[in-house]
């Protein structure tokens, strides 16, 4: 490999490797930091919200009180009865007689889900979204995504430090 060609790769996996730590570093931020600013990040497991949240999705969220929630507001809520978390549109909220009733509905379904909660039950208000990153998230939290995060950095580091070991000296240009 001549010396040209060899500096060109390097910049250009340099160029490459910077570009991904920032998309990672990005993705990150988007994530994970709402968690600690007092939101929470969830990932969306069906196609219940389709077209505007799909599958693989994170939505990222406020806590709220569930008498705050108005019409129109993507909210996620724990399914009365059950641990399971759903993430649907609001379509109308009263408030009676020491209960809260709420009505939802995904944007894809034909049904709705008719609920009751009591006053100042938590409830998540969807803020925005992160296209995709719930597969990258659930790969994270796989035992194959949490070993690749230790031995992919650990060998980069250890084939730069050999390169930088056994690398060739610069050579010297000749004195008249």
């Amino acid at each position: 490999m001549t010396r040209r060609l060899r500096d060109v790769f390097v910049v250009t996996l340099t160029a490459a490797l910077w570009a991904a730590g920032g998309a990672a570093l990005i993705l990150a931020a988007a994530v994970v930091v709402p968690n600690f600013a007092g939101g929470r990040s969830l990932k969306v497991l069906s196609g219940s919200m389709e077209p505007g949240i799909h599958t693989g999705d994170m939505v990222i969220g406020r806590w709220m009180r569930v008498e705050d929630a108005k019409p129109g507001q993507v909210i996620t809520f724990r399914k009365p009865g059950a641990s399971t978390l759903i993430t649907h549109r609001v379509r109308s909220v009263r408030v009676g007689s020491g209960v809260v009733h709420v009505v939802t509905k995904g944007d894809a379904n034909q049904t709705v889900e008719d609920w009751r909660a009591a006053p100042g039950a938590r409830i998540t208000r969807g803020v925005y979204r992160v296209p995709k990153a719930g597969y990258v998230v659930q790969w994270i939290q796989s035992g194959t995504g949490r070993y690749a995060l230790v031995v992919i950095p650990a060998v980069l580091l250890a084939l730069w430090e050999l390169w930088r070991i056994w690398r060739p000296e610069p050579r010297e240009p000749a004195r008249a």
